[in-house]
């Protein structure tokens, strides 16, 4: 891509508070999220790679789910 720039920049929060408090800040801010007014009546506010965590886990739980037809293909293959 042209003219574009990126920059990350990691900072260690054990630097500035213990972890105690670095996880109050963080649930504050995941709190402050969640009590935002969802775009439909009766929907979710989600935070970054929230509904990524929750898949995960069901797919742990659950297993991982796939079209009946595609599994069976590849297990012919």
């Amino acid at each position: 891509e042209v003219g574009l720039s990126q920059i990350m920049i990691a900072i260690d929060p054990l630097r500035f508070n213990t972890p105690e408090e670095t996880d109050s800040i963080v649930d504050e801010i995941l709190a402050d999220i969640k009590s935002s007014e969802p775009i439909r009546e009766g929907g979710e506010v989600y935070y970054p790679g929230e509904l990524e965590l929750k898949n995960i886990k069901e797919n742990k739980e659950q297993g991982i789910p796939v079209i009946e037809e595609v599994w069976e293909s590849i297990l012919k293959m």
